[in-house]
């Protein structure tokens, strides 16, 4: 069977207008019914554009009454309502449970809805599903990107490019590579309440700027009265409530009879100024001044019940306490004493017992409430 095409000519002439008043004929359009490609085409000879329009009534000559229309050339395929019609808004749907269900809207005024008829945002979804939108790409790279103005301000997304140090798996969001003055902001109630900028400071309610560097061993972070922080060497005053360091013995610790021992092994609670060695557990004061020290000990005989003599000592030659040591499961008692220590001078914690029989000082294999501390402040 041949290939055949019927053609049916509107009988009617249309006119279009050229300058002003004006009018030329041209081809009607017609529809071309193709059964070998299985497709009715409507056609219009003379001109690119072929349109097809809807409308309330007949259309007439100026298109008074066209609500909308369906229209191709060379480069587009439009589907659009007229220019009469203003608060028309182009819907696609589908039948769910035979009911015919808007699913994208244009809004006349562009904004675009899907799963709702009155878009309140330019791209506004409604959605039954917690995951409203997803974004995939089978690139490493993938990521959403925030234009103001026509220009490039940044991205949310994955992103490993240009030399960063983010894994393919990391979530990154903020400023992007060419914008080197805007800010990262974290908000809560549309107020900023952490801010990054280019540089990496680090600003946190608008009022405390952190550094974006380490400072030097010893030092701590001081701030200005005005928000700005900074690492600086500890003055040589503070408060009591100023606490230098405190630390758990992490082990436990033999103490033979008779011999002068040195505790050593503990774990660091606290040491922003680094002035203190856990390893052998010495303190080295950063600088001059009085210091207050705490020692909380708990300790108990290897061989059951003895009696004797404990001396415990800072440095080994500030004694902090002298106790008679008696009972079978060991004893727990605090010490605090007060020393003026020169910069760089020392401060450890020691003991010498004499009561016949080993003992121990209790760490990790104590409860928490009897392990050995050791812990220490400047006073001014």
């Amino acid at each position: 069977m041949g290939h055949f095409k019927r053609e049916f000519v509107h009988t009617l002439l249309f006119f279009f207008f050229i300058g002003t008043g004006l009018v030329a004929q041209i081809d009607p359009p017609h529809l071309q019914v193709d059964d070998e490609d299985q497709e009715v085409g409507l056609l219009r000879s003379g001109t690119t554009t072929t349109r097809l329009s809807f409308g309330t009534y007949n259309y007439d000559l100026y298109g008074s009454d066209k609500r909308a229309f369906i229209e191709t050339d060379d480069e587009i395929f439009r589907l659009s309502t007229s220019n009469n019609n203003s608060i028309g808004s182009i819907r696609l749907a589908t039948h769910d449970s035979g009911v015919p269900t808007d699913r994208l809207t244009i809004a006349p005024y562009g904004w675009v809805g899907i799963g709702t008829t009155g878009p309140f945002a330019p791209l506004h979804v409604l959605s039954n599903s917690p995951e409203s939108i997803i974004v995939e790409s089978p690139l490493q790279d993938n990521y959403v990107s925030i234009y103001s103005g026509g220009i490039y301000q940044g991205y949310m997304g994955t992103y490993v490019g240009f030399g960063s140090v983010a894994a393919p798996e990391d979530m990154q969001f903020g400023t992007g590579f060419s914008n080197n003055t805007g800010k990262t902001h974290i908000v809560c109630g549309a107020d900023p309440k952490l801010t990054v900028d280019y540089f990496g400071n680090v600003t946190i309610n608008k009022n405390y700027t952190l550094p974006n560097s380490d400072g030097a061993a010893g030092e701590v972070l001081t701030t200005d009265g005005a928000g700005q922080l900074s690492w600086a060497t500890p003055a040589g005053g503070g408060g009591s409530s100023t606490v230098v360091f405190s630390a758990l013995l992490n082990s436990d610790n033999l103490i033979p009879d008779g011999i002068y021992t040195n505790l050593s092994d503990f774990d660091e609670q606290y040491d922003p100024s680094n002035a203190f060695d856990p390893v052998n557990a010495i303190f080295t004061a950063p600088s001059a001044g009085y210091y207050s020290f705490t020692m909380k000990w708990a300790m108990t005989s290897t061989t059951g019940s003895v009696s004797g003599s404990v001396n415990t000592y800072l440095a080994g030659d500030i004694m902090l306490d002298w106790r008679e040591f008696v009972g079978s499961f060991g004893e727990s008692w605090t010490q605090t004493t007060e020393v003026y220590l020169n910069a760089g001078q020392i401060v450890r914690p020691s003991v010498y017992q004499a009561t016949g029989t080993d003992l121990e000082v209790t760490g990790v294999t104590g409860s928490p409430g009897y392990k050995v501390k050791f812990q220490g402040h400047k006073i001014n």
